[in-house]
C-alpha cells in the first residue's frame, strides 16, 4: 500500500501520542519545498546504547521503503513480542527521507528519483533535483562513523 505524506504524518503522531513513553518524533529538517522530515527514535532509555537506523524514501519512486519501515515502527511499538528489541538497542526510523520527490513521484512523474532540489542560476539547462543516496561529501564515512 502506498500512503499519501499526511497519513504518514498522521500515524507519526499516532503513535507518539499512543506509545510517548518509548516513542520520541521529530522532525530533523525541512524539504526545499517545505516539507517536514520526520524521524521516530524507539528507546527503553538504556544509556549507551547501540542505534539502529533504519530509512525509508531516499528514492521517490520506490514507494515500497516508507511503507517498510512504517511496518517496522507498527512492528516494534505494538507487538508485545518485540518489546525487547528495543530494551538494549535504540532505534531511528525515518519513514521519509525524501518527501519532495515522492509527491512528485505519486502526482506528476511516476520515474522520478531525485529530491526537488532546483538548479542553480548559474546553472543553464540544468535537471532539477539530487540524487540523494550519491551525493555524499568525498571524506563521509572514513573518521570513526561507526564502530
Amino acid at each position: 500500500m502506498n500512503f499519501e505524506i499526511f497519513d504518514i504524518n498522521s500515524y507519526l503522531k499516532h503513535i507518539a501520542r499512543i506509545y510517548g513513553h518509548k516513542v520520541n518524533v521529530s522532525t530533523i529538517g525541512e524539504t526545499i519545498e517545505g516539507r517536514p522530515i520526520q524521524a521516530v527514535k524507539i528507546s527503553h532509555g538504556g544509556v549507551g546504547n547501540p542505534i539502529i537506523v533504519l530509512d525509508g524514501g531516499i528514492h521517490a519512486r520506490e514507494w515500497i521503503a516508507p511503507a517498510t519501515v512504517l511496518y517496522v515502527l507498527q512492528q516494534l511499538v505494538e507487538n508485545p513480542e518485540n518489546f525487547p528489541m528495543f530494551r538494549k538497542v535504540d532505534w531511528i526510523l525515518i519513514p521519509m527521507l525524501n518527501p519532495d520527490g515522492y509527491v512528485y513521484s505519486m502526482t506528476k512523474d511516476r520515474m522520478w528519483r531525485k529530491n526537488r532540489a532546483r538548479p542553480r542560476k548559474s546553472e543553464v539547462n540544468q535537471c532539477y533535483g539530487v540524487d540523494l543516496n550519491r551525493n555524499f561529501g568525498v571524506f563521509r564515512g572514513r573518521r570513526h562513523i561507526s564502530k
